[in-house]
């Protein structure tokens, strides 16, 4: 089960949402992949990374992923960029595997970049 802490607010997690359901080679609805979202109970999180308050937003932050963890999450996408810096040091308190949207991004522009050295 795959775990989303979403964008801010509803319509960012439900644009992530339709692009996943986009992007899944799915027959069926059973074949699309199983997700559990939260987006309102990280607002603390990211108001206080905004403000410059990192050390009060990991915790936050921590206890929403534990929230979906406890749900059934076995890995977590954080889909905010907020989230990698509320969560920096705390790696060996996460509870699931968390996939940085922010780091995988930069990973696929240099992968891009490199494509199009090679192309053109």
């Amino acid at each position: 089960m795959i775990g989303v802490i979403g964008g801010m607010g509803p319509l960012a997690t439900a644009d992530y949402l339709n692009k996943v359901i986009a992007q899944t080679p799915a027959e069926d609805d059973a074949d699309h992949v199983p997700m559990l979202i939260s987006d309102r109970l990280l607002l603390p999180a990211i108001a206080a990374v905004k403000a410059g308050r990192i050390a009060q937003s990991g915790p936050l932050a921590l206890e929403v992923l534990r929230g979906l963890s406890r749900r059934g999450a076995t890995h977590i996408v954080l889909a905010c960029t907020e989230l990698p810096i509320a969560l920096a040091g705390m790696e060996a308190s996460l509870p699931v595997v968390c996939i940085d949207t922010t780091l995988a991004l930069a990973k696929a522009t240099v992968a891009y970049w490199r494509t199009a050295q090679l192309i053109g």
